[in-house]
């Protein structure tokens, strides 16, 4: 997971990463009470809204590798974190926090059919997505809007989502370059095998809110 990892950035105040998103784990969860009806729920409401099998076709193109970081947008301030909790808008959203979903694939070209299937039916119930290639060749789906708030797409072995106004073209560049970032968690947590890992970083989040309180004079 170390090489994941460093796919972090320094200032993200939480990252999560794991090596169990798998079919088999999926479908253990699904037989346990305490999450069964949740999990089937979100399975048929995927399944209902992109015309995907998720349990036959997506989950089994996963090879468990899973990286989850957000950290606070630049652009971040008091007023927009206030209205969002009295909105839901995955615009607003965007434009205050920055997050980046990194799945391991087995076959990112058959993955790469599936996301083709489902950006059509998105399409055709309505939803305003559109799909175009990256300056490095890669496809993307995004909303068709002039400054995206989200998208998804498929670069060398991994399906990346990115949340957050440019978010996307830099996870599919550090993918690409194979960059890192210096976050230290690759050395600290990256050499436990199949370790599971969740970390909310005090430090960077105090400095990210304090930064938020001093901009608005507070």
């Amino acid at each position: 997971m170390g090489a994941l990892l460093a796919k972090a950035h320094e200032d993200d105040f939480f990252v999560a990463s794991t090596r169990l998103a798998r079919p088999s784990t999926v479908e253990a969860l699904a037989i346990h009470p305490p999450w069964q009806a949740e999990i089937l729920e979100i399975l048929e409401k995927a399944t209902g809204e992109t015309g995907l099998n998720i349990q036959k076709e997506v989950l089994p193109q996963l090879n468990g590798d899973v990286l989850v970081s957000v950290g606070l947008h630049s652009d971040a301030n008091v007023a927009n974190l206030k209205a969002l909790t009295r909105l839901q808008s995955l615009s607003l959203l965007g434009s205050q926090f920055r997050g980046r979903i990194y799945l391991g694939l087995k076959d990112p070209k058959t993955m790469q059919s599936h996301l083709d299937k489902g950006l059509a039916t998105l399409q055709s119930q309505g939803q305003p997505l559109r799909q175009r290639i990256s300056p490095e060749g890669y496809k993307i789906i995004e909303p068709a809007t002039a400054e995206p708030a989200f998208g998804w797409a498929i670069v060398n072995d991994y399906y990346v989502y990115a949340l957050g106004p440019n978010q996307l073209q830099e996870a599919m560049t550090d993918l690409h370059t194979k960059k890192t970032h210096s976050n230290g968690l690759a050395s600290a947590f990256g050499t436990k095998r199949n370790a599971s890992t969740a970390i909310l970083r005090l430090g960077v989040m105090s400095q990210s809110l304090g930064a938020l309180v001093q901009d608005a004079g507070l």
